[in-house]
């Protein structure tokens, strides 16, 4: 009981935390569409995806190891991290170097000038080292360490672009926006850096386990970041930096969910993570051996497949409140917030909120694919929901407008559930995640959906 205790209080202290960061945020978002034209928010948002999408493959999946590797190294986690951060430091200079090689043909290929590019660089890498502090917080449940870190890298910048805006008549909205990004972003993660050097050291073993497992997911966190934010790419091509703009505005509003879902699972993720790891499913897949005595004296009381289950039906339902407020409030909300000439893609929200829905469900399938280490059907659904993602955006947004976007994400989202639905059917056969109590989880988002259109 003082085990769960102690996961209550820490999701109370993220849901506030974030909630408290991103109503920042979000305020911030209301004054810069009055303060930035449409095209010059959608090139910093443009600018964004190119970001993530390096940090994506910079960090060879390293920060998606954390969880597991607090696991399997306990007391050894600082050797772990010190390691990784040097892997992430060697990988960063061989993506410099290739840069700094092909750099013309970069500039063309995303139009953007050699010091955006840099940019891109820089900020990726400390992004790859604050990623890998903030899962190690998460990790360790030591949520206000992970508040900290989490304010820092966010509400500063935040400040510094409005100032920049406001009172400094030399440069562009987008460029006051990058540099307000930056100067915190490269600051707390050389902090981190600095954090992780400091302890421990650096073993074959860590690097083994951290490599074989970072790699392949690479391409999930890849493919992540082309499911997510590659519409804004498409749209950039065909209906240009405006376009991109609306897309990314109300993008912003939506992603509220965003901050619930991670809210949930970082408090869900450890948890699951240590309830699953003592249990070893018997033949059959229907029962399960109690957890170890380790966890037991941590405040565990044994739990078996079907105890699990319910708890992924109460998590499901808990999220599926705030998706249905976002369907129903959503519009209100954006057209409060954001500047008139944004109104025009208020509707994008209902989509947007439902594919949020299905992401969550599908996250917490993944979980138990991580768990068995089965992260190759995680990559292939990943992989697969970019893949229609990004195929049905080249077919729709030209014809449909920006607004068929919304939609394709949906789908792609709707496809990777179903993905890992099957995968849990078929191979795992962890009994957890029926079709019965996933279709009641979404039945009144699916309502919503149908009632509002």
């Amino acid at each position: 009981m003082k085990e769960q205790g102690l996961y209550v209080k820490a999701g109370a202290w993220y849901l506030l935390g974030n909630a408290v960061i991103k109503g920042i945020l979000y305020y911030f978002v209301f004054v810069f569409t009055r303060l930035m034209s449409a095209g010059e928010y959608g090139l910093y948002s443009t600018y964004l995806v190119y970001e993530n999408l390096l940090t994506s493959v910079m960090g060879l999946g390293l920060a998606q190891t954390v969880k597991p590797a607090w696991l399997a190294f306990q007391d050894r986690l600082s050797s772990y991290m010190k390691t990784a951060a040097l892997c992430t430091l060697a990988s960063g200079g061989i993506f410099f170097l290739f840069f700094w090689v092909f750099r013309t043909q970069i500039q063309s290929s995303v139009k953007m000038d050699l010091v955006v590019c840099l940019f891109i660089w820089g900020n990726a890498l400390c992004n790859c080292f604050y990623f890998l502090m903030s899962q190690k917080s998460v990790a360790e449940n030591k949520y206000r360490k992970y508040i900290f870190i989490e304010f820092f890298r966010s509400v500063p910048q935040l400040f510094l672009a409005y100032y920049l805006i406001r009172f400094s008549g030399t440069i562009s909205g987008f460029e006051a926006r990058l540099a307000g990004h930056t100067l915190p972003l490269m600051l707390i993660g050389t902090v981190c850096l600095v954090a992780f050097l400091r302890k421990g050291a650096v073993g074959k073993e860590y690097v083994t386990y951290g490599i074989s497992m970072g790699l392949p997911l690479i391409i999930v966190g890849l493919s992540q970041t082309i499911l997510s934010q590659s519409d804004q790419l498409v749209i950039r091509a065909f209906w240009g930096d405006e376009g991109t703009g609306f897309y990314a505005a109300i993008g912003y509003v939506g992603s509220i969910l965003y901050v619930i879902m991670l809210s949930i699972q970082n408090v869900w993720d450890p948890w699951f993570y240590r309830a699953i790891s003592g249990m070893k499913k018997e033949a059959g897949g229907q029962e399960a051996r109690p957890i170890s005595s380790e966890n037991q004296e941590a405040g565990y009381r044994e739990m078996d497949a079907s105890a699990l289950a319910r708890k992924v039906r109460m998590v499901g339902f808990v999220f599926a409140v705030p998706v249905c407020l976002m369907m129903l409030a959503g519009p209100k909300l954006a057209s409060i917030f954001l500047a008139p000439e944004y109104h025009q893609a208020i509707r994008l929200i209902y989509p947007l909120s439902a594919g949020w829905m299905f992401q969550f469900l599908g996250a917490l399938i993944m979980n138990m694919e991580y768990a068995q280490k089965k992260t190759g059907y995680a990559s292939v659904g990943i992989i697969l929901g970019a893949c229609i993602n990004l195929g049905l955006n080249y077919a729709l947004v030209p014809v449909y407008g920006y607004e068929a976007a919304a939609w394709t994400t949906l789908i792609a989202h709707v496809a990777i559930f179903f993905w890992h639905l099957a995968v849990d059917r078929l191979v795992i056969k962890s009994g957890m995640f029926s079709l019965k109590s996933m279709g009641l989880i979404l039945l009144p988002v699916c309502l919503l959906l149908f009632i509002l259109l």
